[in-house]
């Protein structure tokens, strides 16, 4: 769930580095420089009880539900997501695409982490094609994937990120017309007795365990922080409307600490999302300081506003 924040430690001339051309935050990126591939995947299962396999599994079979042939996985990391796809297709769970086998790509900007996911995929015998890309300028032409998933970095993608429409138009700009965006996130409990010791797990054990067994407490603060003031469900489906998208479900996993959220491109001309994504791009080049840091989205600002309990009381 890399996506633009990950890396190993960032040494002057390391290529997960911060540069400006990148267009990306540099404090979101420089939160993750201290976490390596093998102690990511080791606090993904710690920390959610190696329930996050099954929660990846169940984002896979929805992908693939619709008959899915070329997928991207984005913000792809440690191949975790790349590979459960893998794994459900032999099960044979794949079975409306004609017999075509899919063609999974996973896309991160680390090359640390790439090197992890393509080492997991020969193990497995799986052929996924791991490419090294931004988030924000994908380097896929318009149109070229039937589904786009992503596991547990959508949050990555848009909480108090200043690029995250560039980054929702791109998603749209690479996805076929009636392709669909399949993503697990993490998401706000409704019963607020579940969310108040969800919410006391995520600040006061994540950041803790995440200095003792990873050696990056900032790191897994953030993650904590972002997780307890990211979006419901309804939220979430109000965001990806606003984005372009149609038919956004949300459905609850974990008493609803996390959600399997699905939504999908309209049928119609396939160019006007590369259309929209360029603007965007335009846009946050020409006046990059402009933004004073995430244009938050309506639903967030509205949730923190009236101080609704899944979002603490609003944000600090």
């Amino acid at each position: 769930m890399t996506g633009s924040t990950r890396s190993e430690r960032a040494q002057p001339d390391d290529p997960c580095a911060v540069t400006p051309s990148e267009g990306e935050s540099s404090s979101l990126r420089s939160t993750f420089t201290s976490i390596g591939p093998e102690a990511y995947v080791r606090m993904n299962s710690l920390l959610t009880f190696s329930l996050d396999a099954r929660w990846r599994d169940r984002a896979a079979r929805e992908c693939l539900a619709a008959g899915a042939v070329d997928i991207l996985d984005l913000c792809c990391g440690t191949g975790d997501l790349a590979l459960a796809l893998h794994r459900v297709c032999r099960r044979g769970a794949h079975d409306k695409g004609g017999g075509k086998a899919p063609h999974i790509t996973g896309l991160d900007f680390c090359p640390t982490f790439l090197d992890h996911a393509r080492a997991r995929a020969r193990s497995a015998g799986a052929a996924i094609d791991f490419v090294e890309g931004d988030a924000g300028a994908q380097p896929f032409a318009d149109a070229s994937f039937d589904a786009v998933t992503l596991g547990f970095a959508f949050r990555n993608l848009t909480y108090r990120n200043p690029l995250r429409d560039l980054y929702l138009s791109e998603i749209l700009r690479v996805l076929r017309p009636g392709g669909r965006l399949v993503f697990v996130e993490t998401s706000q409990p409704e019963n607020a007795l579940f969310r108040f010791f969800n919410h006391l797990y995520l600040r006061s054990i994540v950041p803790l365990a995440g200095g003792l067994l990873a050696g990056s407490a900032a790191a897994y603060r953030y993650l904590a922080d972002s997780a307890v003031h990211f979006l419901t469900r309804r939220e979430l489906a109000a965001l990806l409307l606003g984005a372009g998208f149609t038919d956004p479900q949300a459905m609850p996993l974990c008493f609803g600490a996390v959600a399997l959220v699905s939504a999908k491109k309209p049928a119609g001309d396939a160019h006007l999302a590369g259309d929209a994504s360029a603007k965007v791009r335009e846009a946050a080049n020409r006046a990059p300081t402009e933004t004073g840091g995430a244009a938050p989205a309506k639903a967030e600002s509205s949730r923190a506003s009236q101080g609704d309990p899944g979002n603490g009381g609003g944000r600090p």
